[in-house]
């Protein structure tokens, strides 16, 4: 496995040359996984985080109001609000709940398709593998648009544009694959008939195989062929979408867009081995409402330090995104 990672890698969409599956060994499928990351020092410092080092103080969030001034501000730790915190992942998952929410709510349950767009990582169809899960990881952006771009040529009558609404999740094993909701009454239409050409003594899985077309950009962007699509009919028919947070959103699960956000916006199979500075959560340009801020306030981060000849404080700028 050294070798096959030493030599680089080369062919469409940075895959490796040689097929290592074929090897049967398990251990080269252990040194292809991604280690864990360092956490990003903002989550380090999180109040709420229960690995924080006691060593380091947390950061101080300053809020003041911008008709007043600084004199009539106020303090107080600022928590990370960040998806890799095990604390703050369940109040940022409800924050992107309501943001897909808000963006699905428009449109009609019928014309939204929710995909899942996987790798062929060991090669089995391709015949070319994954140098390793970083290099995943690094492509998933490039693929994504170009899975659009050609999805998007070709849907005539409605294409997706901007439509759309990603995030990244991890197996197990730490690779990663694309959750992907598209909006297009076409391209709904379009997963509807191949999911009756599987013919009526195929499974469910198999009903919500890509094929045809999409199989064939989805391919060519660089997904494996057990990348599914499916539209719902019912709530029945997306209850295997439907996330955990149930209980905890106040939100009627009985229809396509609750359990979409839910998806979406869920605290499991979260990338922990993705690079620092993935975003975890994307969308088409402007689909995606932003988080809610109080516009009469502003503020900054502030990092104490007691530590001889440094200066009190450091400023940290406000409103980082995790």
């Amino acid at each position: 496995m050294r070798a096959l990672v030493s030599t680089g890698i080369s062919g469409r969409n940075g895959l490796a040359p040689t097929n290592p599956a074929r090897g049967g060994e398990a251990l080269r499928r252990l040194e292809r996984c991604a280690p864990l990351v360092t956490r990003p020092d903002y989550v380090a410092r999180c109040p709420r985080n229960p690995e924080r080092d006691p060593r380091r103080p947390p950061l101080m969030l300053h809020l003041w109001p911008k008709i007043g001034g600084p004199n009539l501000g106020t303090r107080t730790v600022s928590l990370c609000g960040s998806w890799r915190c095990p604390s703050c992942q369940r109040w940022r998952a409800s924050v992107d709940f309501a943001r897909v929410k808000e963006a699905l709510g428009p449109y009609a349950h019928t014309d939204v398709t929710f995909l899942v767009l996987t790798l062929d990582r060991d090669g089995y169809y391709s015949g070319e593998a994954w140098a390793d899960a970083r290099t995943a990881y690094d492509a998933l952006s490039r693929m994504a648009r170009a899975f659009m771009h050609r999805i998007n040529r070709m849907l005539r009558l409605d294409p997706v544009g901007s439509r759309w609404i990603a995030t990244v999740e991890a197996h197990r094993s730490g690779w990663p694959h694309l959750n992907l909701v598209c909006v297009s009454s076409e391209l709904a239409a379009l997963v509807r008939t191949h999911a009756t050409d599987a013919g009526p003594d195929a499974t469910a899985h198999q009903r919500r195989l890509l094929r045809g077309a999409l199989q064939y950009h989805a391919t060519g962007s660089g997904w494996g062929q057990h990348s599914s699509a499916e539209v719902a009919r019912d709530a029945g028919a997306i209850a295997g979408y439907v996330v955990k947070l149930a209980g905890e959103l106040d939100a009627a699960w009985g229809g396509l867009h609750d359990a979409c956000a839910g998806e979406a916006a869920k605290t499991t199979q979260r990338p922990l081995q993705a690079p620092a500075g993935l975003r975890r959560l994307r969308s088409g340009r402007g689909f995606l409402p932003p988080r809610r801020r109080n516009p009469l306030w502003t503020g900054a981060l502030l990092l104490r330090s007691d530590a001889p000849g440094v200066a009190g404080a450091s400023v940290r700028p406000y409103g980082r995104t995790a």
